[in-house]
């Protein structure tokens, strides 16, 4: 009886992605393949496994499995750098939440019914926020970021390390894991006591840090495209363009650092603006299922 596994012989041969409709899987995913927490984000997908450099993303009717070119255990650093550099996790977002927009437009009953507990107002609420918050970041980068750097991430890391404390007072009976816990907390919170008095040197280790990222990725990627140009021509171009962005980027990073500081906020923002539009469409959606089902229960 096939397994997954009996498909994904293409991938080792240069393939880029198999897709396996599930009825032809007769087996259920082994132990070797563990949940993944963390994806790019990617519409309609239910879950998400990896086996070593294989990654698979579970759909209602399919699978769909790619190789990585490292293992995110083994190389975590390499994997974050290549196989999900900054550009392609802030386009995979925008267009995975442009995707869920689109389709909250039309709604979809069966789950909004579902979900009419929840009070349509709350969303549509929640999403104007959301949109105003990406609106804001977009239209001054340069004040968002200073807001976010002077007042947001302090805030957001002292609230972390207190509630992190807090919870290992609480192990009492745990005396190795409470003290671990306490001092985790602690190092947070005073990360977050840093970074309110010392937020320029915060903004400019996030900075050093993206475009670390930037060109390692340039790098790798332009590696990558130059390598895979002799087997197939297909993912040349997709890596050499991604790679010559982020060389830029990076460069950009280091000659022009409020400028790339602005960019990434305005990059923000329009996620925060798109999910705030699905947001805001799903609570339409609800409104619409509970005037249809308030008729459904009159009829």
């Amino acid at each position: 009886m096939p397994d997954l596994d009996d498909f994904l012989e293409p991938l080792f041969r240069g393939v880029k992605e198999v897709i396996v409709p599930k009825p032809q899987v007769t087996e259920q995913l082994d132990q070797e393949w563990k949940q993944s927490k963390i994806n790019l984000p990617s519409p309609n997908m239910l879950s998400s496994y990896r086996k070593g450099r294989l990654h698979v993303h579970e759909y209602e009717e399919d699978y769909r499995v790619h190789m990585d070119r490292y293992d995110p255990e083994k190389h975590a650093i390499l994997h974050l750098v290549d196989d999900a550099p900054l550009l392609l996790m802030v386009w995979g977002t925008v267009s995975a939440l442009s995707t869920e927009a689109r389709s909250a437009a039309h709604g979809n009953k069966e789950r909004r019914f579902s979900e009419l507990k929840i009070a349509f107002r709350t969303r549509m609420i929640l999403g104007a926020l959301v949109i105003i918050i990406g609106l804001l970041l977009v239209l001054f980068p340069t004040y968002s970021a200073e807001a976010l750097f002077s007042i947001v991430l302090p805030l957001i890391f002292v609230g972390l390390g207190a509630f992190t404390i807090y919870g290992g007072i609480g192990m009492r009976r745990e005396r190795g894991a409470s003290a671990i816990k306490i001092g985790t907390g602690a190092v947070i919170l005073f990360l977050g006591v840093w970074i309110w008095f010392s937020w320029e040197s915060a903004a400019t280790v996030t900075l050093i840090i993206v475009a670390v990222w930037f060109l390692g990725s340039a790098l790798l990627s332009l590696s990558s495209a130059l390598k895979g140009r002799r087997l197939s021509s297909a993912g040349f171009w997709p890596k050499l363009v991604m790679g010559c962005l982020s060389l830029a980027l990076g460069i950009a990073t280091f000659v022009a650092p409020k400028g790339v500081l602005s960019l990434l906020m305005i990059m923000l923002g329009v996620i925060a603006i798109l999910a705030g539009i699905l947001l805001f469409l799903d609570g339409l959606g609800l409104r619409r299922a509970s005037k249809d089902y308030a008729k459904m229960a009159s009829d």
